[in-house]
């Protein structure tokens, strides 16, 4: 597995500092510095059916659109984003650099069911250090080996909250990469490749691993079939713009009749003969 993992690279670099525990059954840990590895299980431990792709690919069978640093792009794959509940239906939200479509989960779908068994698995195997739970999935729909994901992190994740990715359907290949920042310059970046097939289960871990390592997942053979992942990341969801407003303007009222009730008033100094003498309401 380990040369799978590090086809065409260095050796692995040696850890500053360990994870804080060993590796959970059932998974292989690649430690890659300080404060960052990833976990990988195999074997398809959530017992995914490989009939859930046909439903998974319903839930998002369309590129997304979306506004990345004031230009207007399409994703290279189907994709959708889903929030917990307590959103409205479909809401707009600026996360960072990024402005995209929100929707609420379709908890009442059986369709969603792949998606919160891998959420609650992800809570019980994975909590947050912090309680920053997991607020947004992700349903990434690569309809064939030509659909890809560039090279990226998720440096706007909450970095104390792992993020868990369930692969279903074709195995596709993921590459960690060393961040440009920890090699010389001209240096080769270390990198790391992972064979994700079906049901397998990825974990981005550590507190460092979005700020100092990338991961993307590279076009593939064009006969391929079918994949979708299904990510799971614990972001600072913002209220809509909308919604702030009128929360604020909900706010100043408030404040102001809670002065009238008090009878309070603003006041000034009064002048006279070159001294203070006394205040009077304005």
């Amino acid at each position: 597995l380990a040369s799978a993992m590090t086809r065409g690279t260095s050796r692995l670099a040696t850890p500053a500092r360990a994870p804080p525990a060993a590796a959970p059954r059932g998974a292989t840990r690649i430690i890659l510095g300080s404060g960052a590895w990833f976990d990988h299980y195999r074997n398809n431990p959530l017992k995914v059916p490989h009939s859930a792709i046909n439903d998974l690919q319903r839930l998002a069978p369309d590129a997304e659109e979306y506004i990345y640093f004031g230009q207007e792009r399409r994703t290279k794959h189907g994709s959708k984003n889903f929030v917990i509940p307590h959103f409205k239906e479909k809401i707009q939200q600026k996360l960072g650099s990024t402005v995209l479509d929100l929707h609420t989960t379709p908890t009442k779908d059986r369709r969603w069911l792949i998606p919160e068994k891998f959420r609650l698995w992800l809570e019980r195997q994975y909590p947050s250090s912090t309680g920053k739970s997991r607020n947004l999935c992700v349903l990434k729909n690569y309809r064939s080996g030509l659909e890809s994901m560039g090279e990226h992190n998720d440096a706007q994740s909450e970095h104390c909250t792992a993020v868990g990715s369930l692969s279903v359907g074709q195995t596709r290949s993921m590459i960690v990469r060393e961040g440009k920042g920890l090699t010389a310059s001209g240096a080769r970046r270390k990198k790391w490749v992972v064979e994700l097939a079906h049901g397998d289960i990825f974990m981005m871990c550590g507190d460092s691993f979005q700020k100092k390592y990338t991961h993307e997942l590279p076009r593939g053979d064009e006969r391929a079939k079918a994949r979708v992942g299904i990510v799971w990341r614990a972001r600072p969801v913002l209220e809509d713009t909308t919604a702030r407003k009128a929360n604020a303007g909900e706010k100043m009222k408030r404040r102001a009749t809670a002065n009238s009730k008090i009878g309070m008033k603003k006041t000034l100094p009064v002048m006279k003969k070159g001294k203070v003498t006394g205040r009077r309401a304005r």
